[in-house]
């Protein structure tokens, strides 16, 4: 099961996706995680993003939904990306960026 979150490319949500990447490092499973970033050319403060920086499955993409008025639109654009490119598979969860995980969230059996 894989897990994706869309955000801004802020340190708003930096902090966030801290926390969020710190709840996947403690259960072993970092891996799962999908990480869609709008590009965001605001300045960032620095030292909200050591889990970010190091994780490996993030991608950019532009942000329409800032040029359109309509900041929800990068989430789906985000999860357009990551389908297209193979970086996120079915089954997988959407997630917000100020979550964390506790357990894992199982399969459904039909």
């Amino acid at each position: 099961m894989q897990y994706f979150v869309s955000a801004e490319n802020s340190s708003y949500f930096y902090w966030q996706l801290e926390l969020l990447i710190e709840s996947f490092l403690m259960q072993g499973i970092e891996h799962d995680l999908v990480i869609g970033l709008a590009d965001n050319d605001e300045q960032k403060i620095r030292g909200f993003s050591f889990n970010l920086v190091r994780h490996k499955k993030k991608f950019m993409i532009p942000n329409e939904g800032r040029a359109l008025g309509y900041l929800p639109l990068n989430r789906i654009n985000s999860i357009r990306y990551a389908l297209a490119y193979d970086v996120l598979r079915f089954p997988f969860v959407m997630i917000h960026a100020d979550m964390v995980l506790k357990k894992q969230i199982g399969r459904a059996h039909v």
